[in-house]
Formats: structure tokens, C-alpha cells, sequence
């Protein structure tokens, strides 16, 4: 009988509070709503639950038990600490939201990282996008300064959503270049050479020796403001696979799942920037999980609302769980 993969994760909400979450893909579902990933071989994805205003809740694990720092048995064998949609708010502690809960920092969540480290724990830190833009501080320097702290917080990871272009691709460039994390993004390339612009996944390992690939996805509604990808001569330099067609994108994401599967990952999760939108339909993170397989989790940003319990389908019709988020936006698309 397979043994579940149990991944823990912590989220971290976005827009004007930071908050707590949880995400875990749809095995067996535990008491405190979410659930473990599956064996590789079970091949099951979640869009894992997005951040939701002041809401906390955790994902339990099961893979062997391990002894922490504090002597405690711990039987996860991963934890992922995520953000998204934090659009540069850098302290929220202080607000509350509706049901007194407080927001947080990034001090606490660099708290909370340490504190599963020193008892005992593998623990990895990742965002899902959207994270140098949305405050005046955050425009001062045009993200500089939210990277350093995210440095200093201790991120491993982190993919780009489509407000890290608002400063135009440059800028952005620039800003990620400070960052001592990868970004990944399998579906952001050149134009002149069709290869992506950053690695398409960064791989991590579980306390048990098993390897998990993270694979970065970006939405393709980046480019509706196509100046921001524009090089100084006014010509489309970056482009995002399934702007113009989103079967680009489930290719681009199904060729890095087999690569990285290719190259031992026992799971694969999916660190998106796509929503859950209507007006997003086709490059969703609910439309990539039913055409491509492989996946063991999907953690999502960009549509600020979290959807629970949905069940999605694969290609291979492994039935999975997915969740997300929604902001208002000019969907009106680019020149080809």
C-alpha cells in the first residue's frame, strides 16, 4: 500500500492583509481542511488553496516519523511556507481583519521558517507572484527593497506574476537580480530563441531522500500591457507561452513536468501565477490541471479568492482538488 507524501504548507495571504492558509493536494482529507499529496504514481494535482483574508488553517503530513529539535515526533517530510499577491505590503501585524485575526510581516513569516527549522523540520519558503508592486514603498525603488526583505526572510523561491512587470521587463530584471532565491518560469521566454528567460523549475528534497520539482508558471495575461516586454526599440522582446494560444502553455508545462520527472523528481508541484478567473478561461490554473498530468500540487496567485473542495480532472482522470483568487484588470489582449 502506497505510503501518502505529506506536505505541509502555510500560506500567506495577499492584497491588504497577510494571513494564513493551507495547501496540500486531495489524498486523504484531514480534519483541518486540506490534504496530503499522493505517491508520484498516483499522479494527482491540486491548485492547492490560495491565501483567503484571515483565515488560518494547516495541512497535516504522513510519510514517516521524524524526531525534532523540541523531541517532538514530526511526521512531515516536507514543508512549504508560501505567499502570494503580497503586492508589497511589508507589515500587516498591526490590522485586523473582520474576525480580529491579525496580518502578518515578513519578520514573523522569517519567524515562522526559523522556528520549523530549529525543531527539526524541512522547511522551504516560496512566493507565487506578485510581490515588488502595490504599496509607494514598493514603487520608491521599483521592488528592490521588497526583494532585499524577502532575502533577508529567507525565501528559496519564487515565481513572477504579472504585476513584477509593471516596472516594465527591465526594471523587473533588475530587481530579481538582487534576489539570493531562483526564480523559475517555464512559460516566460525570448523571442529571439524561444527558450525561457529563467530556469523552468528548482528541485528540493524531502527529509526522506525523495525530490520534489517546483515548476514556475506565469499567466500569459502579462503581456495585455505589451509595452511593459517591449525592448528600446519598441519590439516584443519576452513573450509568455499561451498568450496567443493556450495550448502553448499546457506544452510548455507538460514538457517540464516530463523533464523534470526525466531527471528523477519523485513529485512535481506547480508554483503558478494564473487564477481561477472566468475571464481567465483557458490559462487558468483549473484549465492547465485538465490538460496536463503528473502534477502532485499546484500552489496558485494572482485572483485574490480561494475556491474549496473543488474537485479538477486531469488528462490522466486522476479527480484533484484546486483553489484561488480575483482582481480587475483590462483583459483586452495584445497585438500579435
Amino acid at each position: 500500500m502506497n505510503r501518502f507524501f505529506r506536505i505541509q504548507a502555510i500560506v500567506l495571504a495577499a492584497v491588504l492583509t497577510l494571513n494564513l492558509a493551507a495547501c496540500a493536494a486531495p489524498a486523504a482529507r484531514t480534519e483541518e481542511t486540506a490534504a496530503p499529496v499522493t505517491q508520484a504514481a498516483q499522479q494527482e494535482t491540486a491548485a492547492v488553496q490560495e491565501s483567503k483574508p484571515a483565515e488560518e488553517t494547516a495541512a497535516p503530513a504522513d510519510t514517516g516519523k521524524e524526531v525534532s529539535a523540541s523531541g517532538e515526533d514530526s511526521d512531515n517530510d516536507l514543508i512549504i511556507l508560501y505567499t502570494n499577491d503580497t503586492h508589497g505590503h511589508i507589515d500587516n501585524y498591526a490590522k485586523e481583519n473582520e474576525d480580529g485575526k491579525k496580518g502578518l510581516s515578513f519578520a514573523s513569516v522569517a519567524a515562522m521558517k526559523k522556528e520549523l527549522k530549529n525543531q527539526g523540520e524541512n522547511v522551504i519558503l516560496v512566493d507565487a507572484g506578485d510581490a515588488i508592486q502595490g504599496t509607494v514603498y514598493s514603487a520608491v525603488d521599483e521592488g528592490r527593497e521588497i526583494i532585499y526583505m524577502m532575502n533577508v526572510a529567507g525565501y528559496d523561491l519564487a515565481t513572477l506574476g504579472n504585476h513584477e512587470f509593471d516596472y516594465n521587463s527591465f526594471r523587473m530584471l533588475t530587481a530579481t537580480a538582487k534576489a539570493w532565491f531562483s526564480y523559475v518560469s517555464c512559460n516566460l521566454y525570448e523571442i529571439s530563441d524561444g527558450l525561457p528567460l529563467f530556469p523552468g523549475y528548482e528541485e528540493f528534497e524531502t527529509k526522506s531522500g525523495r525530490k520534489v520539482a517546483v515548476i514556475g508558471i506565469g499567466t500569459p495575461e502579462s503581456v495585455i500591457t505589451p509595452v511593459r516586454f517591449e525592448d528600446d526599440k519598441g519590439n516584443l522582446f519576452l513573450d509568455f507561452y499561451g498568450r496567443q494560444d493556450e495550448n502553448d502553455l499546457y506544452v510548455a508545462v507538460q514538457s517540464t513536468i516530463d523533464l523534470a520527472r526525466y531527471y528523477g523528481a519523485d513529485y512535481v508541484i506547480a508554483l503558478g501565477h494564473l487564477g481561477v478567473d472566468a475571464a481567465s478561461e483557458g490559462v487558468r490554473s483549473t484549465d492547465l490541471i485538465a490538460h496536463v498530468k503528473g502534477l502532485d500540487a499546484f500552489i496558485d496567485g494572482h485572483s485574490h479568492n480561494t475556491v474549496e473542495h473543488k474537485l479538477v480532472q486531469d488528462k490522466a482522470g486522476n479527480w484533484s482538488e484546486p483553489a484561488e483568487i480575483s482582481y480587475h484588470r483590462d483583459l483586452t489582449p495584445p497585438a500579435a
